[in-house]
């Protein structure tokens, strides 16, 4: 075809491109225990008996950390706020309160505790109040009071345990870490985010105005798709390369025109530039694009080449060549790894020529293989496998598309074949490239052509669906819209 023919992403604000949101599971929030027993509680000697077996806390660790009573104070913060928990943190060892003191008045303070303990049991009220632990060991009793009402209930203070509680009393270790685990856990989850692709429809850009990308390339640069094509407002002559962003492939963003027409030259009047490609070239710091450039007669056939610091700026026009002498027409760029290819259809020799590109990509260095004649053609790499598609030539009318593989862009090539159903035209449309879209779950390769209008070319339209590849095997159905899980790398019908 005399044409270059361009596929395009589908904004997905696009037309009637529609997104929807599903949220994923947020961490359980771990467990804060099973709040502990509530003790027996009700053992109490005169000498400060144990008050029941409240020194557990389930998961929020052994009130023994409060130490004995008789430390003076540990019992205090050792009535871990038993009140989340459902034991009774003044359950601390108040008998061993009784028999710390030294002298007979420090035990009678001990004992009295002990049998005061047997009524906080019961009641959940001021238990770990007294103890050889002083003032602090009444401050654990305080915050034990606030326990203690959960406690008396048992069951209850299970609950609130389990729901992950508060923190466990002065005494320092969190009964309720869990429960923050909980909340941390829920923000944590994340959002999938699924657009509904419905080729062949008028899709727009954010501001509401049609995308105008046709013949384009792609590039993902950080969690950031780039796409780049002509603008046929006007019509096959050369207007400008546009450049759209898009982080969800759903809601595009028109960001700039990387080439514009020029008073004369490749870039002049008349001219026709089409499909535009972009790689980059991390040793010299350069986005590198690659097209078709030629007369409005397709009598030219060159390769020309620009560069851009940046993905989206203003490229600087290098000049056009023809590859080792060869036409040039259709093209792609393909990246494996730090090697740059560039394919290209030549018209004279009809073949499809394979270039290995100069380490600076600004230039062919080798021709790698030749392949039957084929146009638009597109690179995927799956593994040790290259996946390589391309058009007959029958201008701008679609027909059914090929594609053959290899274990290396050398070869040797194999068996060309069909991949959508036989006798739809490749979904009435032509390739243009294939773009992978990495998610947590899997990665789904998705087909972008162009259905071209040639009584209207800025009218042609952009259908993407999905690809179906296993070993060597690629197919491709034609349904009338999909859906594209962009952060799971999945698609469903």
């Amino acid at each position: 075809m005399m044409k270059s023919a361009f596929g395009v992403l589908c904004a997905i604000g696009f037309g009637t491109v529609a997104c929807s949101q599903s949220s994923a599971p947020s961490g359980t929030g771990g467990h804060s225990g099973q709040g502990g027993s509530l003790g027996t509680g009700g053992t109490v000697s005169d000498s400060g008996g144990v008050v029941g077996t409240g020194g557990r806390t389930g998961s929020g660790g052994t009130i023994g950390s409060g130490g004995s009573e008789g430390t003076g104070g540990a019992g205090g913060t050792g009535g871990q706020l038993g009140g989340s928990g459902g034991v009774l943190g003044t359950g601390g060892a108040l008998g061993s309160g009784g028999t710390t003191a030294a002298s007979d008045a420090g035990t009678r303070t001990g004992g009295s505790p002990g049998g005061s303990g047997g009524t906080t049991t019961a009641t959940g009220g001021t238990t770990a109040r007294t103890g050889g632990g002083g003032a602090t060991s009444s401050t654990g009793g305080t915050t034990s009071a606030s326990g203690g009402t959960t406690a008396r209930t048992g069951g209850a203070g299970g609950a609130i345990s389990a729901s992950g509680g508060a923190t466990a009393g002065a005494g320092g270790t969190k009964a309720g870490g869990g429960g923050s685990g909980g909340a941390t856990g829920g923000a944590g989850g994340s959002t999938d985010v699924t657009v509904t692709i419905t080729p062949g429809t008028v899709w727009n850009d954010t501001q509401g105005k049609v995308i105008e990308a046709h013949g384009e390339g792609m590039i993902k640069v950080g969690d950031t798709y780039y796409w780049l094509g002509e603008d046929k407002t006007n019509g096959s002559a050369f207007q400008n390369v546009s450049c759209y962003s898009s982080t969800d492939l759903k809601n595009w963003t028109f960001v700039g025109n990387a080439l514009t027409r020029q008073a004369s030259g490749d870039l002049g009047p008349n001219r026709v530039i089409e499909r535009p490609h972009v790689i980059y070239n991390a040793s010299t710091s350069q986005y590198v694009m690659y097209m078709h450039v030629d007369s409005s007669s397709y009598g030219d056939r060159k390769a020309g080449v620009a560069t851009c610091s940046s993905v989206c700026g203003s490229y600087t026009y290098r000049g056009s060549f023809k590859p080792l002498g060869h036409d040039s027409l259709d093209d792609t760029l393909f990246q494996d790894g730090t090697t740059g290819y560039f394919l290209s259809e030549d018209r004279t020799n009809t073949k499809l020529q394979i270039y290995q590109l100069a380490d600076d990509y600004l230039t062919v260095a080798s021709l790698v293989a030749t392949v039957p004649q084929y146009e638009s053609p597109a690179v995927a790499k799956i593994g040790a496998t290259y996946y390589l598609f391309g058009s007959h030539l029958t201008g701008w009318s679609t027909n059914d598309n090929q594609y053959s593989t290899a274990t290396s862009m050398a070869g040797p090539w194999g068996t060309w074949r069909s991949f959508a159903p036989s006798g739809t035209n490749t979904c009435n449309s032509q390739t243009t490239f294939i773009v992978p879209v990495t998610g947590y779950s899997a990665t789904t390769y998705v087909f972008l052509g162009d259905r071209w209008n040639s009584n209207n070319l800025a009218d042609s339209r952009y259908i993407w669906q999905p690809l179906t590849i296993s070993g060597t095997t690629v197919s491709m159905t034609c349904p009338t819209s999909w859906n594209l899980d962009v952060t799971a790398g999945t698609w469903s019908p």
